[in-house]
């Protein structure tokens, strides 16, 4: 795999993010996927299997900064509002002299300011000694980077993780979440990943929700930030100005049909994506 086929066959979608309490739509998370007609069989999981073992996931983490950031300019052009966009840094990428600067120049090509995107931390690449890592997050959140930490509770990303470190919000993988209504373990485990973040105040959002009973399991919990297929999969960058421009522009007397704003959302969702191939 060359580098120009990491720049033009990956692209970013982008899966929705809710807020039950507020029944409102909070962000988006750019996920990368695989857009090659001729290996249209091949999963997004190989492909960065042999990014990694090449050696590129730094490029290719960037690659994919720069085509949100593309699309971000995208959509404000158009006159939307847009709300936060996250997007993938694995531990290998922080280890990049550079990459505060690349982060940046990317940016001001683009026209936007570093609170437009959220830095979304990985557990995966090559592990950093906890003193190093606190200070490279430092560097990004001094630079007025918003960082999440994704798949808190898996690998390194753990309690020591949040030990030394300052990050704007949590995310929980969807093995502590897919089917937690029915599997006391996991039950068990998300309670303790959700009293943590209580203790340190810091929000948690959970990924991987795909089913009523186990939204009504984590509402009733007071875990109210949701990403994961019960409301939308990734979506590609073309459908986002309809979906921003409906969300805003939809009457107070069809929202009168719903019982809570998060099911009015939830079949906006369905109705805007019915049809396509998603992932």
């Amino acid at each position: 795999m060359h580098q120009d086929e990491v720049d033009n066959h990956l692209t970013p979608f982008y899966q929705p993010q809710i807020d039950m309490v507020t029944g409102t739509l909070i962000g988006f998370e750019a996920l990368m996927r695989w857009n090659n007609s001729r290996y249209l069989n091949t999963s997004t999981w190989q492909v960065l299997s042999i990014v990694e073992s090449m050696g590129m996931i730094p490029a290719l983490d960037l690659v994919i900064f720069r085509k949100v950031c593309r699309d971000i300019a995208d959509w404000k052009a158009n006159g939307l509002t847009v709300p936060k966009v996250s997007t993938n840094l694995s531990r290998t990428t922080l280890q990049t002299a550079s990459l505060l600067d690349e982060l940046e120049q990317t940016l001001k090509q683009y026209g936007l300011e570093n609170t437009d995107v959220e830095l979304e931390i990985t557990e995966s690449g090559f592990s950093l000694d906890d003193k190093l890592f606190s200070k490279q997050i430092s560097v990004l959140k001094e630079a007025g980077f918003n960082i999440a930490i994704d798949d808190f509770g898996t690998g390194m990303s753990n309690i020591a993780t949040i030990r030394d470190v300052e990050c704007h919000l949590l995310k929980v993988d969807r093995q502590f979440v897919h089917g937690v209504s029915i599997n006391q373990h996991i039950a068990a485990l998300l309670r303790l990943i959700k009293g943590t973040a209580d203790l340190l105040n810091i929000p948690l959002l959970v990924e991987g929700v795909e089913t009523q009973d186990d939204l009504d399991w984590l509402t009733n919990e007071g875990i109210n930030l949701i990403q994961g297929w019960y409301f939308s999969k990734a979506l590609p960058a073309i459908m986002i100005p309809g979906l921003l421009q409906k969300i805003n522009s939809t009457p107070k007397e069809e929202q009168g049909r719903y019982s809570n704003n998060a099911e009015q959302l939830r079949c906006l969702l369905t109705t805007i994506t019915a049809g396509q191939t998603l992932r």
